[in-house]
């Protein structure tokens, strides 16, 4: 199973801001990416591709850091339906100050594709 990582993280400001990662190669269809996401204040908007069409699926419930911080976090995953050169996933969250940031990982091969073949859960 081949792996490819890239992250970004943005500056806050006022209404929505985004961080889009750097390009996780080329995607195909039947690729897993996984997105970790993180914000400051604010809150959740959206989880997007470079492509579109592609489903977004939350794994779990947004953890909330302790001791009285307002950072969140949640996990993504999407087996692409459409991929293409140069793919990206972005993250926007709304709010003043929400500095988002997001991890992504592409995995890809023979392994990965026998086991959504035979059903096994990503």
């Amino acid at each position: 199973m081949a792996a490819h990582e890239a992250s970004a993280q943005a500056g806050g400001g006022s209404g929505s801001a985004t961080a889009t990662t750097g390009s996780l190669g080329v995607a195909a269809a039947g690729d897993l990416i996984v997105a970790t996401v993180g914000w400051y204040l604010g809150t959740f908007v959206s989880v997007t591709d470079s492509v579109g069409g592609n489903t977004w699926t939350q794994v779990g419930t947004e953890l909330s850091l302790g001791g009285g911080s307002s950072q969140s976090l949640r996990v993504y995953y999407s087996v692409l339906s459409a991929g293409g050169s140069g793919f990206t996933v972005t993250f926007t969250a709304s709010g003043t100050g929400t500095y988002p940031t997001i991890v992504a990982d592409r995995f890809s091969g023979s392994a990965f594709a026998a086991d959504v073949t035979a059903g096994a859960e990503p």
